[in-house]
């Protein structure tokens, strides 16, 4: 099996308002990705797709330079003979991810990604939380109108189509929202701030069946401006919750069709052991960074090895430092 990597960050012409935080998270997971690729298909060609600037990310593959008098989906097609599949890593935000993805589909294109359709309604936060409103595990206080969440606790915004916490921002009420309007845009919405661990959840789709693969425990940390970023990763500490995950993440899926391979759930797991969905990533997170040490084996065993048996260890835990800001 022949494959082209693209990574959108680290693929686009360089940018150095670019958050260095993005470019950090998009190294790290091109590189853990690329290496399980070579070891699980050691006689195939992996190949990545970049700006220049990152054309060195590994020197076991080989790299193809971005033309940027083209489009990066008439780029993926010019090296169409030397790939059988592609996997395309993209930010949700600004419909990228599904842009790239749904033009791919039209040119018969064979992904390694979950579809546009799964990608589209994921993306949008409002409409994610709408497709998930019946469930018991939803239930947090989300609108568009600042003025709907409860007053009389702390706030968050965040961009409907945002990723990594960009532009996502704390407030201690209603009042402090007006008193920083000039944070905000349209484009983002409102959620009451809920104490507790934030989740994420590896999952892999493969023949109609989901596997957790892992449980993860995500730090965020509050900078300068209420601005929210992802700290670290504690790989694997949740396993042992695996079973009161399980059924609830199988519930949360039959509202949704076409996902595929790898993707991320996101989740607040409460001071009371609740569990409360608040995202789904259609895409190769960050955690995968970690996941090859923490379980021991290549994740491409799952999803590849037909006769590979797969049962989640409780005692595997890594920790992963994304942002060494201060």
């Amino acid at each position: 099996m022949d494959i082209l990597v693209y990574e959108q960050i680290l693929g686009e012409e360089y940018n150095k308002n670019t958050p260095e935080n993005l470019i950090t998270e998009a190294k790290l997971i091109v590189s853990s990705l690329i290496n399980d690729l070579d070891d699980y298909f050691p006689n195939s060609n992996i190949s990545f797709l970049t700006n220049k600037k990152y054309k060195n990310i590994s020197k076991n593959i080989t790299t193809y330079t971005r033309d940027y008098k083209k489009n990066v989906v008439d780029n993926i097609i010019m090296y169409k003979k030397t790939f059988d599949n592609v996997i395309v890593l993209a930010p949700e935000q600004n419909r990228n991810l599904y842009k790239i993805i749904r033009a791919l589909e039209k040119r018969n294109i064979k992904l390694l990604n979950c579809t546009s359709r799964f990608i589209n309604v994921t993306t949008n936060k409002i409409l994610f939380y709408k497709n998930i409103k019946n469930l018991p595990s939803s239930k947090i206080n989300t609108d568009l109108d600042f003025d709907v969440i409860n007053s009389t606790l702390p706030i968050i915004a965040k961009k409907i189509d945002g990723i990594g916490a960009e532009e996502s921002y704390i407030f201690k009420n209603r009042n402090d929202i007006c008193a920083n309007s000039h944070l905000l845009s349209t484009s983002h919405f409102f959620q009451e701030y809920i104490a507790g661990v934030i989740i994420g959840i590896n999952v892999i789709s493969k023949n109609n069946k989901l596997y957790i693969v892992s449980i993860n425990e995500q730090i965020y940390k509050i900078f300068s401006k209420r601005c929210i970023k992802l700290d670290r990763i504690h790989i694997g500490k949740y396993n042992y919750l695996y079973r009161k995950f399980k059924k609830l993440v199988d519930d949360l899926m039959e509202n949704f069709v076409g996902y595929n391979g790898f993707f991320g759930i996101d989740a607040i797991l409460t001071k009371n052991n609740k569990i409360l969905f608040l995202e789904i990533n259609p895409r190769l997170t960050t955690s995968y960074v970690g996941l090859n040490e923490s379980l021991g084996f290549n994740p491409l065993n799952i999803l590849y090895n037909e006769k590979f048996k797969f049962s989640i260890n409780n005692n595997s835990h890594v920790s992963i430092i994304i942002n060494d800001e201060k």
